[in-house]
């Protein structure tokens, strides 16, 4: 008699099922147990591994169920190991996310994995809703060099007022 879903018989001659370990399931003879890969975990059955969910993650195989991106960071795709900081101009609130979001118009956010914007102060110039933050003339010391450029290199020309 096989063994139902979940369970698996170590041994042709025992009458009993057991469970796998946790963050594995029955392989497909039900004679034994397989570790789900990274990137996946069993299902509420624990019938069969499942890809991770966007908003979620699993780096190690074998893990028992997949991981949600903390906050400012985020994964987009299903069987992910890892997540992403948010760039930035976005950022995410919130844990558990498939992506961020950009800053309002007159915030910023000025590093990768932003969980808030900052607003911006008097005396800069706002971009377009790409372009979280202009500074006016002078650039401030809360941009990075690397941010800066970007926005330079990038931002239409009719947003960049020195």
């Amino acid at each position: 008699e096989p063994c139902p879903p979940g369970k698996h018989n170590p041994t042709a001659s025992s009458k009993y099922c057991s469970s796998c370990p946790s963050g594995q399931v029955p392989n497909s003879n039900k004679d034994g147990c397989d570790k789900c890969a990274i990137g996946e975990a069993p299902n509420a059955g624990k019938t069969l591994c499942d890809k991770c969910s966007a908003g979620k993650y699993q780096p190690d195989s074998g893990g028992a169920a997949c991981l949600e991106c903390d906050e400012g960071t985020f994964s987009n795709g299903d069987g992910s190991v890892s997540c992403t900081k948010c760039s930035p101009g976005t950022f995410q609130g919130s844990k558990g996310m498939s992506s961020c979001d950009q800053c309002p118009k007159g915030e910023y956010a000025n590093t990768a994995g932003a969980t808030k914007c900052t607003p911006c102060q008097a005396g800069h110039v706002l971009g377009k809703e790409e372009w979280s933050h202009v500074r006016h003339a002078n650039w401030g010391k809360n941009l990075t060099k690397r941010f800066r450029e970007q926005v330079v290199s990038s931002a239409p020309k009719e947003n960049i007022k020195t």
